[in-house]
């Protein structure tokens, strides 16, 4: 058992402490920010040096420009793409026989959920050090009406609250595509592929899911991560009642996902998944 455990962990290694995970963090940051510029008018302001802080700008130029949401195809690469390494390697097979079919579907789920989140979060974090040194913006702005609720967090002066939920969004979006990568992986087991795919499936879930009009809104990913934690005001909830609906859904993705996965690996005997 110890010896799984310390299996299980020592897999950090192979997307935390690397350079590839500074450069996602590092280059996503510059999507952001590359993301701002080249809005309309935000972008204006901002190379003016119009002082509206840094959140300000994140915020008010979410969903605008496609830049920003090619960061995550970077951060997911880093955990989505660990099975079809495996796969490429001939590495599946010895890794099922150590920690069974479930440990090892169940891991890089976890795995990649983390890294996704922990990379988002970061690069969202590196971005606004980016505007703060780079263009001299503040952190906040001083007017609260940018939020888009005037009863809600930021409005209260709970500015804590409002940016762990913002950042907390930003994370819980890069986990679901990483998510629904790695299940693409599962039946074309392609890092290249994995790769790509974070950014083609949030321009459909974007612009393509909403014609499904049967689709419940709080079903749609374009309503949930969103900075302005659109859900809040599109349903009539509080912004922590929203979140939570946002990492809710994330998580049962998540679970569909691990057993999709297990499910795959059990039916493809040619790599163990029977043997646990």
């Amino acid at each position: 058992m110890g010896n799984r455990r310390h299996i299980f962990l020592t897999e950090i290694t192979r997307w935390f402490i690397t350079p590839t995970f500074l450069f996602a963090v590092f280059f996503s940051a510059m999507f952001i920010v590359l993301d701002i510029l080249a809005s309309v008018p935000e972008g204006v302001l901002l190379r003016e040096r119009e002082l509206n802080g840094a959140v300000y700008y994140i915020v008010s130029t979410a969903g605008s420009v496609l830049f920003k949401y090619a960061g995550l195809c970077l951060c997911a690469f880093l955990g989505s793409g660990l099975y079809a390494e495996d796969f490429e390697e001939n590495a599946v097979y010895m890794r099922i026989q150590r920690l069974g079919c479930t440990r090892y579907a169940l891991g890089r789920v976890v795995h990649v959920m983390l890294s996704a989140w922990l990379c988002a979060v970061l690069a969202e974090l590196f971005s606004v050090v980016i505007l703060m040194l780079g263009f001299g913006q503040p952190f906040l702005s001083s007017n609260p009406s940018f939020s888009g609720m005037e009863d809600g967090l930021f409005a209260q002066g709970n500015y804590v609250s409002y940016c762990f939920i913002l950042f907390g969004i930003c994370g819980f979006r890069a986990a679901f595509y990483a998510l629904l990568a790695m299940a693409f992986s599962v039946f074309v087991p392609n890092r290249r592929t994995a790769a790509s795919l974070p950014v083609l499936l949030w321009y459909f879930n974007q612009f393509m899911l909403v014609r499904f009009e049967w689709i419940p809104d709080w079903l749609q990913p374009r309503t949930l991560y969103t900075e302005e934690n659109a859900a809040s005001f599109l349903f009539g909830i509080s912004e922590w009642d929203a979140f939570f609906l946002v990492v809710v859904y994330t998580f049962v993705a998540a679970i569909l996902v691990f057993f999709l996965f297990r499910y795959a690996l059990r039916r493809n005997r040619t790599f163990g998944g029977g043997m646990e």
